[in-house]
């Protein structure tokens, strides 16, 4: 559909696939993918249940929603606005198209005033100084030092990509369409934020409770291969194995906060939030922090009780029966209860307590064990706490929403 500017089809072509992979973070479905969607891909499911995932419904719906976004632009660019140019509100379009409304918004925003500078820059490269090899290289370089601009640093490159197209196209053709140029840049802007808006609009905040429950079953999987393993013989490799997992579990946490973010992210201006007021309580901020903020202390604590076994010599060939066997126990119901809280288990604190009262009554026990018991205990007993909060929450949650 182009006129004049035909020869030049396959060259816009490229540079749009090339701007939309180079730039792939500031294109919705070309984002990296979600923490969340990582997170849970790392339990081994069976492939339907992985699409049935919310992750992946999700990405494929904002494929879809790009799709649709481009193909809309398209379509009225060539049959309602007769454009010369009918690739330039796709790519708009694309651009703007986000993983959250509030993204979409503020993308449309930067990527409007981005090319509509570019648009700005072309006019005035084409008319006071026409376009040749020099002056071309000098837009691209004015272009590339406005995309360094803080506030349009996400969609900055859209200033040297507009002037590409405009002046690659023959501007002295374009001249007098500038301002049709402009009208199909807000038009890819408009039709992105009204299909993020209309259609499923997204809504992160199931995903960000499957990355906690992950961590959370993680870590009691963890604590009940230790005491399965303490049961047992065991050596100092096992120790190694279980940092190891403490430690994988500690770098998923970090990505963990970036999925709180981005939930939070997906209920500003978000309509389904509204509508969903009236169902199923949604988590709050402060509900996420303070989740996050439990399980950063169940690795620390967790790590601690791993490193006392590591470091104690002889600690697997000299343990009090008695204690070995309740602690071990103890360790491994709160594992389980951490990593299913649906389980009817008796009180882990209240336990610790009496197991800790029955150990100082015990005269055989020598000054060099109890230093040593003690911390084991104390360690437990902070994880303890934790799972019983991380129940208490969970209930607390189940009944409102049974309520």
């Amino acid at each position: 559909m182009c006129i004049e500017g035909s020869r030049f089809c396959h060259l816009y072509c490229l540079v749009i696939l090339g701007s939309l992979f180079s730039t792939g973070s500031r294109i919705g479905f070309c984002e990296t993918i979600p923490v969340e969607e990582r997170l849970v891909a790392e339990i081994t499911t069976p492939l339907m249940e992985k699409i049935r995932s919310p992750a992946v419904q999700s990405d494929a719906l904002q494929v879809f929603k790009s799709a649709l976004a481009a193909t809309i632009t398209w379509w009225i660019s060539v049959n309602l606005l007769h454009s010369q140019l009918p690739f330039l509100a796709p790519w708009v379009a694309l651009m703007t198209m986000q993983f959250t409304v509030y993204h979409t918004f503020i993308s449309g925003i930067q990527t409007a005033i981005a090319s509509a500078i570019g648009v700005g820059l072309s006019f005035v490269i084409g008319t006071y100084l026409d376009v040749n090899v020099w002056t071309f290289g000098l837009a691209m370089v004015i272009g590339l030092i406005g995309a360094r601009v803080p506030k349009l640093r996400a969609e900055g490159i859209g200033i040297a990509t507009t002037s590409i197209f405009l002046l690659a196209s023959g501007f002295d053709d374009q001249q007098p369409l500038l301002y049709d140029r402009i009208l199909e840049i807000l038009l890819g802007v408009a039709v992105a934020i009204a299909i993020n808006l209309i259609i499923f609009p997204p809504l992160r905040d199931r995903e960000a409770n499957m990355v906690v429950e992950s961590l959370d079953r993680r870590m009691g999987e963890v604590l009940k291969k230790m005491a399965d393993e303490l049961a047992e013989k065991w050596n100092i490799d096992n120790a190694d194995e279980w940092l190891e997992e403490i430690h994988s579990i500690n770098n998923d946490l970090e990505k963990a906060w970036h999925s709180v973010r981005f939930a939070r992210e997906s209920r500003r201006v978000n309509p389904r939030k509204i509508r969903i007021r009236g169902g199923r309580p949604q988590p709050t901020e402060t509900s996420y922090e303070s989740n996050l903020t439990r399980i950063d202390e169940g690795i620390a604590h967790l790590r601690h009780l791993a490193r006392t076994l590591r470091d104690t010599p002889n600690i697997d060939s000299d343990w009090d029966p008695v204690f070995q066997k309740q602690w071990v126990s103890l360790m491994h119901d709160a594992g389980a209860l951490l990593a299913d809280r649906n389980q009817e288990i008796d009180p882990i604190r209240d336990r610790l307590s009496k197991l800790s009262s029955e150990m100082s009554e015990d005269q055989q026990l020598t000054s060099k064990k109890w230093p040593i018991y003690g911390s084991l205990l104390t360690s437990l007993f902070h994880l303890s706490a934790l799972v019983d909060d991380a129940v208490t929450t969970r209930k607390a949650e189940d009944k409102e929403h049974n309520s």
